[in-house]
């Protein structure tokens, strides 16, 4: 993801991140730049059949996943670089 010259990207609070359950594993990466973040991932989904009753144990762990992949990431404002003839 790329930002404006204006903004300044912030390291997030946790570069990596992973969730793992009988349902989905997901592993997701963010790397901070000059320009903003590069996010890198990996997700694999369990084949097969599950009972009923796992119904609601497998939305909670694709919600984790999910909510992986959607890392919280926040930008500052930089001041504009005075120009030459600007500055008296």
């Amino acid at each position: 993801m790329s930002l404006p010259s204006n903004l300044k990207a912030k390291p997030p609070a946790e570069a990596r991140q992973s969730t793992e359950s009988r349902f989905v594993n997901c592993n997701v990466v963010t790397e901070t730049s000059d320009h903003g973040w590069h996010v890198s991932y990996h997700l694999a989904e369990s084949a097969g059949r599950f009972p009923p009753g796992d119904y609601s144990s497998h939305c909670r762990a694709l919600q984790q996943a999910v909510d992986l992949l959607r890392p919280r990431l926040i930008a500052t404002a930089e001041e504009p670089a005075l120009l030459k003839s600007s500055v008296r």
